[in-house]
């Protein structure tokens, strides 16, 4: 029993090559190397506490808050004095592109009323640091925000801002509101 499964087997595989031997040859498909592109990194969004949203491409962040000149916390509902600061307070874990030991920051910061009356809209605020700073000054960002005056306090402050690597692709674009007690 087992030679006539052999044999059939065998004849099974012969006809399949006597059926090939009668067409065309069929031209080999060209292969072509394929191109290796550097991965892009995809954009997450993060909520962090206080309303800070975060749109983030290549950095990782450990963590992001706002704080009082004092240190301390502001309190849920974003509600602040006027001329108080506010310090939005990110940490970078990773995604610089580490040139000669030092990394890029570059950051700006917008402020617009509900009414849509743009208060501040400033270039890159790292402008003066061209030279780079060390990885680990380069993980702490923080960006100030003070309201000086408003005639309606019933107004929502919008404080949109970039955070981005001047010598590789990642960025930040996020935002988060203040409300004057």
């Amino acid at each position: 029993m087992t030679k006539f499964v052999f044999s059939l087997l065998l004849i099974i595989t012969v006809s399949g090559a006597v059926a090939q031997a009668g067409k065309k040859p069929v031209a080999k498909p060209v292969v072509k190397k394929a191109v290796v592109k550097p991965a892009v990194a995809e954009t997450v969004t993060q909520d962090f506490p206080n309303g800070i949203t975060m749109n983030i491409k290549g950095f990782k962040v450990a963590e992001a808050g706002l704080y009082f000149e004092d240190g301390n916390k502001v309190p849920e509902g974003n509600t602040i004095e006027l001329n108080q600061k506010v310090i939005m307070y990110a940490v970078l874990d990773s995604g610089y592109k580490v040139v000669g030991g030092k990394v890029f920051p570059g950051s700006s910061e917008r402020i617009v009323l509900s009414n849509g009356y743009e208060v501040l809209n400033t270039q890159d605020l790292f402008a003066g640091y061209s030279a780079g700073v060390t990885k680990e000054d380069g993980k702490y960002i923080s960006l100030k925000a003070m309201m000086t005056q408003i005639d309606d306090k019933s107004m929502t402050i919008t404080v949109s801002f970039k955070i981005w690597d001047k010598k590789g692709p990642s960025n930040i674009t996020g935002s988060y509101q203040l409300h004057i007690k």
